[in-house]
Order: C-alpha cells, then sequence, then structure tokens
C-alpha cells in the first residue's frame, strides 16, 4: 500500500504545480498587446470619419456614388489590411472578428450607396457614429490585452 502512496503524491504534486502556474497567469490565451494594430485601427478610424465628414458636408447633388468611389477603395484596402494584422495574430480570434465586422458593414455601406447612387446626410451621420463605436470597441479591445493600456487611458493612437 505503501508503494502505492507514493505516485499518487507524485501525481497529485504536479497537477498542484500545473495550477499553480496556470492561475499565476503564466499560460496567456489572448493575443498580447500590439501598438502597430492600435495605430492602424485609429488611421482607419480617422480615414471613415472625414469620409463621412465630407459626404454630409457635400450638396445632395455631389453625393453620387462614383463622387465617393476612390475613397471607397482605399478605406476598403485599409480595413482589409487591419482584418489580415489580426488574423495572423494567434490568439486573437476576437480583435479579428471585430475587424471582420466592421469591413463588412463598410462594404455594405458602400453597396447600399451604389445601388442607391445618393446618401441621406441623416443615414450618413448615423452610420458615421455607427462606425466610430466599432472602432472604440476595436481599440479598447487591444489596449486590454496583456501589455497594453487600461481602456479608455485617452491615447489617440498618435
Amino acid at each position: 500500500m505503501r508503494a502505492e502512496a507514493c505516485p499518487r503524491i507524485v501525481i497529485v504534486a504536479l497537477l498542484g504545480s500545473l495550477l499553480a502556474l496556470a492561475s499565476a497567469g503564466c499560460l496567456q490565451l489572448i493575443a498580447p498587446y500590439d501598438d502597430q494594430t492600435v495605430r492602424d485601427i485609429f488611421g482607419a478610424a480617422r480615414a471613415v470619419d472625414q469620409f463621412y465628414g465630407e459626404l454630409i458636408e457635400a450638396p445632395a447633388g455631389k453625393r453620387h456614388y462614383a463622387d465617393f468611389s476612390e475613397r471607397y477603395v482605399q478605406i476598403e484596402s485599409e480595413l482589409r489590411a487591419l482584418v489580415l494584422r489580426n488574423e495572423v495574430r494567434p490568439l486573437n480570434g476576437d480583435s479579428t472578428e471585430i475587424a471582420r465586422n466592421i469591413l463588412t458593414l463598410w462594404r455594405q455601406k458602400k453597396e447600399r450607396h451604389k445601388l442607391a447612387d445618393a446618401y441621406l446626410p441623416g443615414a450618413a451621420a448615423l452610420d458615421r457614429d455607427r462606425f466610430a463605436d466599432m472602432f472604440k470597441y476595436a481599440a479598447m479591445a487591444e489596449k486590454g490585452k496583456p501589455g497594453g493600456e487600461e481602456p479608455g487611458g485617452g491615447d489617440d493612437g498618435s
């Protein structure tokens, strides 16, 4: 009976050690903070905000899709790069999903503008605010990762 107790003690000790390591934070289950990703988030946010600002300020007859198509392509490229940057980082599923949602919404708004060949200022203002919220979530998610600042720390990404 004494011989059986020794392996059990070793197993219990090993399990206890593993549990202690896991609870001490040695196991990281999310990607670490990435400063370049935060800069990319704020850069894309500025581009989208400026796009909507110009759209809202444009006279009704100057809000045709063709007047903004080049900017749609430029911004979509920035958003696709942000998605890719998040996809290639291991343990980064939540941030990747947020970036994909931003890209999907951008494509939907682009398609709606293309089909209607117009954009009402009220709809543009609401869409601008919705994108601002989504970029805020993306920045907060990144800053909340190990090595990042506390969310809402006032950094504007510059």
